[in-house]
């Protein structure tokens, strides 16, 4: 209890932040990042759709995510870098409003992964400057696994 009441006191004045998470997800129900997916089988799970529909509640406000790159239909990731800006309570640390109660932005995504589906999850989440631009970084790197697997005999 006197945990909570400190975390609401150093949590004081209203601001708007950016915030870069790190998210893996096992690709194999999404189609591809992007929304603007359209196909024959009707509505595809898409890994920003998803995103952006879980955060709004949880942070009572509709949330943009903006990726560092795109996945196709399929395909998974270990650290994609979204963006997305909360209202944050700021005192001493910064704290997000997460169903209500505030949540330090080191414990943001263990709150917000509670909201999302086991196959799309936040490594972490950290404050980065309003100008930090997933698509506009001065270098990304990209590592692609493949299993390996026998010729066929075709």
């Amino acid at each position: 209890m006197v945990a909570a009441i400190t975390s609401l006191f150093l949590c004081l004045a209203v601001q708007r932040f950016r915030l870069r998470a790190v998210a893996q997800y096992d690709g194999r129900r999404f189609h591809g990042v992007q929304k603007n997916v359209r196909t024959q089988d009707g509505a595809p799970l898409r890994t920003v759709l998803t995103l952006e529909q879980a955060l709004w509640p949880a942070l009572g406000r509709q949330v943009k995510i903006g990726v560092a790159g795109r996945t196709d239909a399929g395909v998974s990731a270990e650290g994609q870098v979204i963006i997305f800006d909360a209202d944050t309570l700021d005192g001493e640390a910064a704290c997000v409003s997460v169903d209500g109660s505030a949540v330090r932005v080191p414990d943001l995504a263990g709150a917000l992964n509670a909201h999302l589906p086991a196959d799309l999850q936040l490594k972490r989440v950290d404050v980065v400057p309003s100008r930090f631009d997933v698509v506009r970084c001065r270098w990304k790197r990209y590592r692609y696994r493949l299993a390996a697997a026998r010729p066929s005999d075709d």
